[in-house]
């Protein structure tokens, strides 16, 4: 005769499968959190490489890491910040550099944050979405593979409202169009097509790993050591 399983040995295989669904968890995110932390470091060296190249040729540092051949994976963020006395502005952009000059511009305004709370962390291309990644209430999608201007909303408030604001001025002073068409993975900027501009002689570059957030690491001209966290305070840097 056939036997089924009790209600009791029922529950006794599902806390036996939670246990070790638990034990897995503790074990694999460190590792995994430890591989993000290799990656977001080794894209800032290759990025900090292309930078110095660059430099070492123009005597200048571009803004969005313009000209110097260099793209980041959709798994990691950069952020260039230049003592750039004037906005460069891009003309002729290809649909994929236009997206990336955007992705470029909401990342230079990430995290997010007003008070003890952090609404947003970053900005990624996902599946010909974008994604501004944030907590559940704040966390958004603007709907690709065509976003308009006015699909560009944040909902986190005041705090959100104004960022949104600085993002979209931002993309438009450095010459970005309306709709964007959002690509499959992040491209390589080309140079400003104007050159009549004053020369950065300095930067913050910083990393961001899209999905563990306080994975952050930067790196300053003239240096070869990554420091953990954000860019720090300085009144000579920013973006664009």
């Amino acid at each position: 005769m056939k036997r089924g399983f009790t209600l009791i040995e029922i529950v006794i295989v599902i806390a036996v499968i939670a246990i070790l669904a638990a034990i897995v968890t503790v074990v694999y995110t460190p590792f995994q959190i430890k591989s993000a932390i290799a990656a977001t470091e080794t894209e800032l060296d290759q990025a900090r490489s292309k930078l110095e190249l660059f430099n070492g040729l123009e005597r200048d540092y571009p803004p969005n890491l313009a000209g110097v051949n260099y793209t980041a994976p959709n798994t990691v963020v950069m952020t260039l910040y230049t003592n750039a006395p004037q906005v460069r502005v891009f003309q002729n952009l290809t649909p994929d550099q236009n997206a990336q000059l955007f992705l470029n511009s909401c990342n230079a305004h990430m995290p997010i944050v007003d008070g003890s709370t952090t609404y947003n962390t970053s900005c990624a291309f996902a599946g010909l979405n974008i994604h501004v990644k944030g907590q559940k209430t704040s966390n958004v999608i603007f709907h690709g593979p065509t976003v308009a201007k006015s699909d560009v909303t944040l909902g986190c408030g005041p705090v959100c409202t104004d960022t949104m604001n600085n993002i979209i001025s931002d993309f438009e002073a450095q010459g970005g169009t309306w709709p964007i068409t959002v690509p499959s993975k992040q491209v390589v900027m080309p140079e400003p097509s104007l050159q009549s501009y004053g020369k950065a002689t300095k930067y913050c570059l910083e990393a961001r790993y899209v999905q563990y957030s306080d994975v952050v690491y930067h790196i300053v001209s003239g240096s070869t050591k990554y420091t953990e966290g954000v860019c720090p305070p300085d009144a000579e840097l920013h973006y664009p």
